[in-house]
């Protein structure tokens, strides 16, 4: 191994940065070596992975590797699990061949995604840097979230993003299923719901699950409610909808008649209901059915309209049965409740920021929220109330029309304690919010909203790389200028593993 040994920043062209690297030379490149086109593994644990690492190389190069091929002395890839490494980290040592450590299956996905970055192909062989790379993640959630119930996304769409969440080390890809314009996913107990020309089969659905497995990719659907839950309203409104007086419903239509979108209810699910919990909680079991390998499910939460809920006799009914004394307050009960079904189905509810501050301490603290407009709920708010959280500060991490000033070196100026804001009613409007680093901070989440894949796909290659830049290692090593030269590269590559 050559002289030096570079903690925090290299030269390769490689997103994100590595812990550390060994093999620069005086001149400040690396020795190539070459290799035979085999990868092997000790375990079959990591057959999928593998599996997926051989078709980006023929997509690639034209040329893919061979998997379960006996790999000779210095001849290929040779993975070995070491339980010595940090979670979720990895080894690469190609003195000899190329050897990799793994922790875990996770580091084993980041470990491929740093091969298939560094791999070369030219004049009929593999070429590879001769280095020593040591690697860990800092914040364990590095995420993606694409809108295809406002924008609707081919089966085939969402398994780009799948590719592009493997390539840059991004762990999970969360889905927004349902909103006020459709449901997006099959349900055999409600089959008004799903809209032909822009739902996803059964068997879609096993296909995404399946693809994001083997890529080391974690699904996390989204069920809104209470609020953006129009599509349900409208075609079942006897088990969603609130119920009001011909005087107040007369206003309510009003309010929404000159709205973006036809508005035939409100759409803001009624929790006083007959059997609306009963009814929600069929839909997340058939969601939870749909999704095994999802330890998460989103349930909204943000953005309801519970003005609605003062003018509803179904909800006046609740609220005195129950001894809940504001609309404010029957927001959070909303919340316990649909979270308390998530827990009960053995996974953990997320949220959007957005039930209010007053009776938060009914909530459970296994909720994890995302804390994006600083509007709702302060994020050091959730902190001191001993929640854990996800950033994703609309600016600068949100894609959405019309074009927003920030880009890639805003990301890069940014780091998952601060958030900030366009919006002159948010708290991180004018003084951004900084938060004391605290591991109830996860990691961070670049939110693509409202857009078609044409319209969000080149700004999420690049922004999800410079989001997981800046949450793989909280510190900063890497200039603007440096990282722009990394960002060519990598897309270079992505572009030719993308399905066409």
């Amino acid at each position: 191994m050559d002289k030096f040994v570079v903690e925090g920043y290299t030269p390769l062209k490689l997103i994100p940065m590595p812990k550390k690297v060994e093999g620069i030379n005086d001149d400040g490149k690396y020795e190539q070596i070459f290799l035979e086109g085999r990868i092997m593994a000790e375990s079959s644990e990591f057959d999928e992975l593998i599996h997926s690492f051989c078709c980006y190389t023929e997509r690639l190069f034209g040329v893919g590797f061979k998997q379960k091929v006996p790999v000779k002395k210095n001849g290929g890839i040779q993975i070995t699990t070491d339980k010595n490494l940090p979670k979720d980290g990895y080894m690469i040592d190609s003195q000899e061949g190329v050897k990799v450590s793994v922790a875990d299956k996770s580091g084993a996905a980041s470990a491929l995604a740093s091969l298939l970055q560094l791999l070369n192909y030219q004049k009929d062989v593999f070429t590879f840097p001769r280095i020593k790379i040591t690697d860990y993640p800092e914040c364990n959630y590095r995420g993606l979230m694409v809108d295809t119930a406002r924008k609707f996304r081919t089966l085939e769409e969402l398994l780009d993003y799948i590719d592009i969440c493997f390539f840059y080390k991004a762990n999970y890809f969360h889905i927004h299923f349902i909103d006020n314009q459709s449901y997006t996913l099959p349900s055999d107990c409600f089959p008004k719901l799903p809209a032909a020309e822009c739902s996803y089969t059964k068997e879609d659905i096993k296909i995404l699950n399946d693809y994001a497995s083997a890529r080391g990719v974690t699904i996390i659907p989204e069920f809104e409610c209470p609020g953006h839950a129009e599509r349900l309203i409208a075609v079942y409104p006897e088990l969603f909808g609130n119920k009001y007086s011909s005087t107040i419903h007369e206003k309510t239509e009003a309010i929404y008649e000159n709205a973006d979108t036809n508005r035939h209810a409100p759409n803001i699910m009624c929790p006083g209901k007959q059997g609306i919990f009963g009814n929600i909680k069929i839909l997340l079991e058939e969601i939870c059915e749909m999704f095994p390998n999802s330890p998460y499910i989103h349930i909204g939460g943000d953005e309801a309209q519970i003005s609605d809920w003062e003018n509803c006799e179904d909800c006046a009914r609740y609220m005195k049965e129950n001894g809940i004394k504001s609309v404010k307050a029957l927001y959070t009960h909303f919340v316990k409740k649909v979270s308390e079904i998530v827990l009960d189905l053995k996974r953990t509810p997320i949220v959007w920021e957005g039930f209010p501050k007053e009776g938060s301490e009914e909530l459970s603290r296994e909720i994890i929220v995302i804390a994006w407009e600083s509007y709702y709920h302060m994020p050091y708010d959730l902190v001191k109330e001993g929640f854990n959280i996800i950033n994703a500060s609309w600016m600068p991490l949100y894609i959405v029309p019309p074009e927003m000033p920030w880009n890639v070196d805003s990301i890069l100026s940014w780091n998952v304690y601060n958030w900030q804001h366009w919006w002159e009613k948010s708290e991180a409007y004018l003084n951004p919010i900084h938060l004391t680093p605290t591991k109830q901070v996860l990691g961070g989440q670049i939110c693509a909203w409202e857009c078609t894949y044409e319209e969000d796909i080149k700004k999420v290659k690049e922004y999800l790389a410079a989001l997981v830049e800046r949450t793989w290692s909280i510190k900063r090593f890497c200039k603007d200028s440096e990282f722009h030269e990394k960002l060519d590269y990598c897309t270079s590559k992505i572009d030719k593993i993308l399905r066409k």
